[in-house]
Parts: C-alpha cells; structure tokens; sequence
C-alpha cells in the first residue's frame, strides 16, 4: 500500500512539467510507473460514492497540495499542469 508521500514523489516522477493534463492522462502515468497492490485498488469509497481505487484519492490529493505549494496550477475541467 502506498502513502500519500509515495504518490505525491511518484507524480513529481512521471508527471511531465509544462504540459497541461487531464486527470485522467495522470492516473495512467501514475498507473503505469507505479507498483499498485491490492489495497491501492481497494475501494475508496465503500458508503456508495465509488466504486473507485484508493491510489485515485491519493493522487487527487496529491495535486491539491502542489497546487497549495504554487507547484501546478488547475483549470475547472479538471486539468492540471505541473510548474517545478
């Protein structure tokens, strides 16, 4: 299982800078360069808002705090460009 911190480095790993993407672009690059196990892919949500992996929250919060840090920046549709 992956911390917030493990995936928060991972998005500073892979994600391109400069370059505005879409959430979804985002889950892949993280998908495809990280070791996801079986309680990554646990629901993340298990009151009935999901069904959605627990890595998607992560990642999601992850943004949010480069975002605070002024290290990327977000448009309302949901895409995000990373600056550092």
């Amino acid at each position: 299982m992956h911390s917030p911190k493990d995936i928060r480095a991972a998005l500073e790993r892979n994600v391109p800078r400069g370059e505005w993407l879409d959430l979804a672009d985002i889950y892949r690059l993280i998908e495809t360069n990280v070791a996801l196990d079986a309680e990554d892919w646990r629901d993340h949500y298990p009151s009935g808002w999901g069904p959605e992996p627990r890595w998607h929250g992560l990642v999601r919060r992850g943004l949010k705090r480069l975002r605070k840090a002024g290290e990327c920046e977000y448009t309302w549709r949901a895409r995000y460009r990373l600056l550092r």
